[in-house]
């Protein structure tokens, strides 16, 4: 049986090339309903990625595959 993954194991350059374009989404959302009506949904995209990130860190990997 294999181990679970190790921080050596993550592709730290493909997860903060991630984290930044979730942040530019992030700002995009932020910019695009700052003063309408639909400001505040950048917090629940916030809540989705947050969501996401925890479960791609807690699923390990040879469940997905």
């Amino acid at each position: 049986m294999k181990e679970a993954p190790g921080t050596r194991d993550y592709d730290w350059w493909l997860l903060a090339i991630l984290a930044t374009i979730c942040l530019l989404g992030l700002i995009e959302i932020y910019s695009a309903t700052k003063g309408s009506s639909l400001a505040g949904m950048h917090m629940r995209q916030v809540r989705w990625l947050v969501i996401g990130f925890v479960a791609m860190f807690a699923l390990p990997a040879s469940t997905i595959i």
